[in-house]
Formats: C-alpha cells, sequence, structure tokens
C-alpha cells in the first residue's frame, strides 16, 4: 500500500458583508512544519475597534511535539505577531478559546501537553492593541491531574476571565 501525505494548514478567510452579499476580503493560512496534518485554528476573536483577528489554536512543530498559539491579524488579513506556548508531547484532542475586552486586551486558552502525554491548561493575558506582541501574562495549571481541555471561556466585569474545562482519562 502507498504511504499517503496530508498536510494541512490553518486558514482564515475574511469576510465582508456588502450590501447583503458575503464578499470574501482575503484569506491566509499558517502551516507548522510542512509535512503536518495537526495544525487546528480553533477560536477566533474580533477587537471591535481596530478590527485586528486573533485566532487560538494548535501547531504541530515536530512528530512529536505541538504548542498552543495565538496570532494576530491586521483588519486586512497581514499577520503582525504570533505567540506560541510549547508543549513536551503531540496530541490532536487540544481545544482552545479566545476574546477581546473592551481596552483591547486579549485572553485566550487552550491545552498543552506535557511529556507524560497529559494536557495542562494554559491561560494568556495579551496586550491586542500593541503592533509588536506584549504577552501581560501565562497561566500553566494541571486542574484535574489529566488533560484538561477548555469547554469555554467568558471575560468577567471586574477584567478577568473565567474559564470552564473538561477532564479526559486521568492518572
Amino acid at each position: 500500500m502507498k504511504a499517503e501525505t496530508r498536510v494541512s494548514l490553518l486558514i482564515l478567510v475574511g469576510l465582508t458583508l456588502i450590501a447583503g452579499t458575503v464578499v470574501r476580503a482575503w484569506d491566509v493560512s499558517v502551516n507548522g512544519r510542512p509535512a503536518s496534518d495537526s495544525d487546528s485554528g480553533m477560536a477566533v476573536a474580533v477587537d471591535p475597534q481596530t478590527g485586528s483577528v486573533f485566532v487560538a489554536g494548535q501547531r504541530q512543530t515536530s512528530a512529536t511535539e505541538s504548542s498552543f498559539i495565538i496570532v494576530k491579524y491586521s483588519a486586512t488579513g497581514t499577520k503582525e505577531w504570533q505567540h506560541a506556548v510549547p508543549g513536551a508531547a503531540f496530541s490532536a484532542t487540544g481545544r482552545a478559546a479566545v476574546a477581546v475586552d473592551r481596552d483591547g486586551s486579549v485572553f485566550a486558552a487552550g491545552t498543552i501537553f506535557n511529556s507524560d502525554g497529559e494536557g495542562d491548561l494554559v491561560v494568556l493575558k495579551v496586550d491586542g492593541r500593541k503592533p509588536k506582541k506584549r504577552v501581560l501574562w501565562t497561566r500553566t495549571v494541571d486542574v484535574f491531574g489529566a488533560t484538561d481541555a477548555v469547554n469555554a471561556m467568558a471575560l468577567t466585569p471586574d477584567g478577568g476571565v473565567a474559564v470552564a474545562a473538561i477532564a479526559f482519562g486521568g492518572r
């Protein structure tokens, strides 16, 4: 049987509604490594003031490792920056969430995988209005002693973030 190579890309398409018709404004793609078939855009948020688009997901960086990523695109689709939180193992079971608050702060949550194959939650805050990447804080938490995955995320009135998670497996 002939071996098959699959390549998938994280593809983002900007669409605009003009006079009731959807018009394709731009599209971009990100590929963690050329032979990878496991790059995933899992969540997207738009800053209503600037039109910047933020994508959170997972990028396979080697045959055995992946990173949680967040990428900022301008309103016209130009990649402005990318931030990766590396994991020590690879798994395709990650999830992600992303949101932008009224001040332009971007909150993202996802899963990174450690060397024992279990996933931990990672939550970070980035200044989304700066042209250069500025990570304000990053927290990694092993909530359940198993693979922790984000189910939902919401911004709180006091400027914080609340994350709901689920655990798979266990020790």
